[in-house]
């Protein structure tokens, strides 16, 4: 596909690493299934790592990607566009059958019908955070508490939704982090289009708000959070996919319905092929990337009618 230049592991143009702290508002959960150990002293506990010969709770770099994922297809659908249910055999590389098309292409080394293959086969989410044997561009660190996590625990009753009396062994012990634990973490994004930085940008601005929360028992007031210490670390390889230039950031775009960014730096951001933002200025560059991108009609309907894959067949299938 003439223009794209995102698609593929073939390359590497530029990198955005995106660094931030999730500190939690609300009792946070992430489970790790319910334990069957005779020693434990609850049933569902949150998930641990031993550091340093010590267990600690921290938040999995997979639950994060599950997040933005799920957001970039809420999203999509929002304005009727199409996400495949991203899961098992339920993602675009096996339900548009290119599997053995992929390879073969791979094996020959051509990369300019790869591309093609890709772009008129996968739908956004999975050209982004990746479809069968197609790997993710967004790399999703595991975000490790910093100082001590409290540990508390709540019980629970379970309720038998055919009779809505209480189910059978219905008593339960539920682990939890305590609000005020911070973990650290982030992203990094290989050469995704502006338009894909402004949904990630949307994405941490939600979680920020709270619209978003983490792990389970969402419905029960857990999993609200908070983003602090937001870095964004902006690296180009080449200067096809953009420039430091006359004191701004300027993102090109990465395919042929991508817009051009700039952004206005503060002083001293960086070098010519590395700018470090933080604090405000790393939100600020969010809102400009979200604003020029994903908050125009016309991108996002673009978005939405060119990453459609072919094998859907009519218009309006979803």
């Amino acid at each position: 596909m003439t223009g794209v230049k995102w698609i593929g592991h073939h390359m590497r143009h530029r990198e955005v690493y995106i660094k931030f702290n999730i500190i939690s508002k609300e009792p946070l959960r992430i489970g790790s299934g319910r334990e069957v150990k005779l020693t434990s002293p609850v049933d569902l506990p949150v998930l641990k790592v031993i550091v340093d010969g010590v267990e600690k709770p921290y938040i999995p770099g997979s639950s994060i990607k599950g997040i933005f994922r799920s957001f970039m297809d809420v999203f999509i659908r929002s304005y009727n566009g199409y996400t495949c249910p991203g899961s098992g055999n339920n993602v675009c590389y096996s339900l548009g059958g290119i599997k053995s098309t992929v390879e073969n292409l791979v094996k020959q080394a051509n990369y300019l019908e790869l591309v093609n293959v890709l772009w008129r086969n996968l739908c956004l989410s999975c050209k982004v955070y990746g479809s069968g044997s197609y790997r993710s561009k967004v790399i999703f660190y595991d975000f490790m508490p910093i100082g001590e996590a409290k540990l508390g625990v709540k019980p629970g009753i379970a309720i038998d939704r055919k009779t809505g009396a209480t189910a059978r062994g219905a008593f339960y012990q539920v682990e939890f982090v305590q609000p005020g634990a911070v973990f650290s973490g982030g992203l990094r994004a290989y050469d995704v289009p502006n338009y894909v930085l402004g949904i990630i940008g949307l994405t941490l601005m939600e979680i920020n708000e709270g619209r978003i929360k983490i792990g389970g028992f969402k419905t029960r007031g857990f999993g609200r959070v908070e983003i602090r210490d937001l870095e964004i670390e902006v690296i180009f390889h080449t200067n096809i996919s953009g420039k430091v230039e006359d004191g701004k950031l300027v993102l090109n775009p990465m395919d042929h319905i991508d817009v051009q960014v700039d952004y206005s730096l503060p002083a001293k951001p960086g070098t010519n092929n590395m700018v470090r933002l933080s604090g405000d200025d790393a939100w600020n560059l969010i809102n400009t990337i979200t604003s020029r991108t994903i908050m125009i009609d016309d991108i996002v309907k673009k978005i939405v009618d060119e990453h459609k894959p072919e094998w859907l067949g009519e218009p309006g299938f979803v």
